[in-house]
């Protein structure tokens, strides 16, 4: 229950971490009715959530979930700006 936990904690610090550094206001865009923005954060909150859970069943300690948590959201974040860019 404990990788369980600090495996939902991650999420929501990375899906905080990634809402916050990403240029666009993606509440503001969903509010507006904007459906591609509500499609991008949701595909990058799945996407997240996926990693998360490959990263939880083979998970050794909570060390490890949370490392590997990192690397997951730095990863998602350098794609996004690669794929901004081009």
């Amino acid at each position: 229950m404990l990788h369980f936990f600090a495996t939902v904690f991650v999420f929501f610090v990375a899906a905080v971490a990634y809402i916050k550094i990403t240029p666009h206001k993606e509440f503001e865009l969903i509010k507006a009715g904007n459906k591609s923005a509500a499609l991008s954060l949701g595909g990058a909150l799945v996407s997240l959530s996926i990693s998360l859970a490959f990263c939880l069943s083979g998970s050794v300690s909570v060390f490890d979930v949370m490392i590997w948590g990192a690397v997951i959201l730095t990863l998602q974040i350098a794609v996004f700006f690669m794929v901004d860019f081009f």
